[in-house]
């Protein structure tokens, strides 16, 4: 606030960071801020309250496009690759004299601290209408809405579809040119 006094506030997150710019905007807004851009990259809200029996049926066909996605296009590659990442960590965690024990048991707490932080966070509305820039390609098992649950908390939801990316490389050096067109259109 001290480096804006005044204006519109522009904030933008990207995976844990878009839970912090959200509930930052509500906060800002409760405080009589306005809140000019509100850009949250490939994330859903903390809570999204569970589907009715009809939104479930109209899911089939997004989590069947997902299940094609997440098979042909980076995610299958990337999670091939986390399998692999995470036997190595798992050998280190068995062997610490190989490194990284420490560090993975610290990582291990701080995620399982924002996890459960998130399990108490109640995300609030905002009135400032939410960017969301999302991979096409999603998990088909945690499949949600195209907005990804956001509508529940805000009055607009724009929704722009980052093709031939995943959540782990929407934000690699290679896309940013593609990432910063949508951020800015």
């Amino acid at each position: 606030m001290a480096q804006q006094p005044e204006g519109p506030i522009h904030l933008l997150g990207y995976s844990a960071g878009a839970y912090m710019a959200q509930e930052l905007a509500r906060q800002l807004e409760a405080r009589g801020r306005t809140v000019g851009f509100l850009g949250l990259i490939d994330t859903g809200p903390a809570k999204v309250a569970p589907p009715t029996w009809g939104e479930r049926l109209s899911m089939i066909p997004g989590f069947l496009r997902n299940l094609v996605y997440w098979s042909v296009e980076n995610n299958y590659r990337v999670s091939l690759r986390n399998a692999a990442r995470r036997a190595r960590h798992f050998g280190r965690r068995v062997n610490p004299r190989r490194g990284g024990a420490p560090v993975l048991g610290r990582y291990r707490r701080l995620e399982k601290q924002f996890v459960q932080m998130l399990r108490g966070h109640h995300t609030g509305r905002t009135s400032a209408p939410i960017t969301l820039i999302r991979a096409r390609c999603q998990s088909p098992w945690l499949y949600r809405t195209t907005d990804l649950g956001w509508h529940h908390y805000a009055s607009t939801v724009n929704v722009r579809i980052c093709p031939g990316v995943d959540h782990y490389n929407i934000i690699a050096v290679d896309h940013m040119p593609q990432l910063g067109r949508m951020i800015f259109e």
